[in-house]
């Protein structure tokens, strides 16, 4: 691999660290696992995987022979997004409303999926308190969010919701 003017040839293999930097160049060229710009990479029975980098690009670089399968345990989708709801206002307007629950952990998750038609009931019950003036100012839209936050969240475990965002939000 040949290296390109202004990079920095980096073992992928190396361990050292997780995020490359320019401030971690003295580091990098000490470690006796990575190699220095220029040096080919040795064979072994492990494939080696080398990657070019910019200098000075604020990259967050994961060496290519790191893996952590915890991590990915622990990386699991936690956002439920809600399907598109429509309530009437009390002025007779319509509001579409998309909302996303940002959820603490897949297990909750899959708790609240069973829960959704239960949510949808919950939003247009709420709505149905709320005129569109009342929704034309964001004090107000908070107000709908955190009153649509504390009907879902006293149906999940204590702190399974983390926070609830808007997608969607139009007035008809």
């Amino acid at each position: 691999m040949r290296a390109l003017p202004h990079t920095l040839l980096i073992d992928g293999d190396c361990p050292l660290m997780k995020i490359w930097s320019v401030a971690a160049l003295a580091a990098l060229l000490l470690a006796p696992s990575c190699k220095k710009p220029g040096t080919p990479p040795e064979k072994s029975a492990a494939s080696t995987k080398s990657a070019e980098v910019p200098l000075g690009a604020a990259a967050a670089l994961v060496p290519s022979g790191i893996e952590a399968p915890e991590a990915a345990a622990t990386n699991a989708p936690t956002i439920l997004t809600l399907p598109p709801t429509t309530g009437t206002l009390t002025d007779r307007q319509k509001l579409r409303l998309v909302v996303v629950l940002d959820l603490d952990s897949p297990e909750t998750r899959r708790e609240a999926e069973g829960r959704m038609h239960e949510y949808q009931d919950y939003i247009i019950l709420i709505l149905a308190d709320r005129s569109s003036n009342d929704l034309l100012n964001s004090f107000a839209r908070d107000d709908l969010r955190y009153a649509i936050f504390e009907a879902i969240r006293n149906t999940l475990p204590p702190r399974g919701l983390k926070k609830v965002y808007f997608t969607e939000f139009v007035i008809e």
